[in-house]
């Protein structure tokens, strides 16, 4: 944290970079330069610390709301797009989702069996890596002419039902793919959670929880939800 930080906010369950920005009107540009232990992914953001939120001299500004004047796309669909969205959702949309507190794309994904590279393809301002995934608008989850592609979505039938106790410790299920197969302890995934809440959780840091647990990706865009992740290795 910068040394001439005059604002602060105490992260809570379920708070995101983006919507601690949104909350406290400044851009996330400026919360991850004032902040810059936190990275350029949110990946190092802790629960119960104290972030900075404003510097001496800097003026809040509402740029990072939501705009109250946001512009439909034009319905060539036939289908009314509800409001209020992020500027640049595609004007094909035919299925959309009003994001509540908690969200973050990967379970948006899970939920309507989309892929990430779909969802981030049609709702574009969000980000590469959901930066920018706003709290309280729609994004869209169906284009015409898609359907939900299972080999994205957490179907039971695709989750390992027993894992190899090659190192003596039984396994539970289900897991994702990827875990190491050294894990000795493990934690269960619950709405709310992310990588770095649970790397903290659990004493560790977040670039060991990735090279443990290689299926969530290298920014936790892939965590999901009610599946067991690796939080120590004999």
């Amino acid at each position: 944290m910068l040394n001439n930080c005059d604002a602060f906010y105490f992260v809570k369950d379920g708070d995101y970079c983006s919507t601690i920005a949104q909350k406290n009107s400044i851009s996330l540009s400026q919360f991850y330069a004032w902040n810059p232990k936190v990275g350029t992914n949110c990946g190092g953001l802790w629960l119960d610390v104290y972030v900075c939120v404003s510097i001496i001299g800097h003026t809040p500004t509402t740029t990072t709301a939501p705009p109250s004047t946001t512009v439909q796309p034009t319905p060539t669909n036939g289908i009314a797009t509800p409001t209020p969205i992020q500027t640049g959702m595609v004007n094909n949309c035919d299925a959309f989702h009003f994001v509540k507190d908690g969200d973050q794309c990967a379970i948006i994904v899970q939920r309507y069996g989309i892929s990430l590279s779909q969802f981030y393809r049609w709702n574009p301002a969000v980000g590469s890596s959901c930066s920018s995934l706003w709290l309280d608008t729609y994004v869209c989850v169906s284009i015409v002419g898609v359907n939900p592609v299972a080999s994205t979505t957490m179907k039971t039938s695709t989750i390992p039902t027993t894992t190899k106790a090659g190192n003596g410790v039984a396994t539970p299920t289900p897991i994702q793919t990827g875990m190491t197969s050294s894990c000795k302890s493990f934690r269960y995934v619950r709405d709310g959670d992310n990588c770095a809440s649970i790397a903290q959780a659990a004493g560790i840091s977040l670039a060991n929880f990735y090279r443990w647990n290689t299926g969530v990706g290298s920014s936790c865009q892939s965590l999901w939800l009610n599946t067991y992740v690796c939080v120590a290795v004999l």
